[in-house]
């Protein structure tokens, strides 16, 4: 399964990208399976549990995983406000080293949300030691 966020600015996008512009700045997503098809109702739609964290880099240029194996349907990713400089967010091989960059880059108090069903798939890397993010997640 995959996500397609986009921040618009309007309340609605089709698969033609036609859109109806209500002007909020709300994101809005799209959940497609691999076949591509529209997902309307992705599992239960319920969450029934979830935890938070904070994962901090004490040497720039290491990623690291966000958290050990934890089974999860989502996740919501900030950047710590005391951080220094950016931190990158995405996969194994995540670069944050300015001019290098990979993955999601989030400044201080930036968010990300990935629905993803394992927190150890996730990394982290930082420019500055001591940086990194805070996290929710939900089972």
């Amino acid at each position: 399964m995959s996500l397609l966020k986009r921040r618009t600015g309007v309340s609605s996008v089709d698969i033609w990208g036609n859109t109806s512009n209500k002007g909020d700045g709300d994101v809005r997503s799209i959940l497609v399976d691999d076949a591509g098809k529209i997902i309307t109702s992705p599992g239960s739609g319920v969450y029934t549990g979830g935890g938070q964290g904070r994962k901090t880099i004490g040497t720039p240029g290491t990623e690291e995983a966000l958290a050990a194996s934890t089974v999860c349907k989502r996740v919501v990713i900030s950047g710590l406000i005391g951080n220094k400089k950016p931190v990158a967010v995405g996969f194994n091989g995540v670069v944050a080293a300015q001019g290098s960059e990979t993955g999601k880059i989030l400044y201080p108090g930036d968010t990300i949300e990935i629905l993803i069903n394992n927190l150890a798939t996730i990394f982290v890397d930082v420019q500055t030691a001591n940086d990194g993010v805070a996290y929710l997640y939900f089972t």
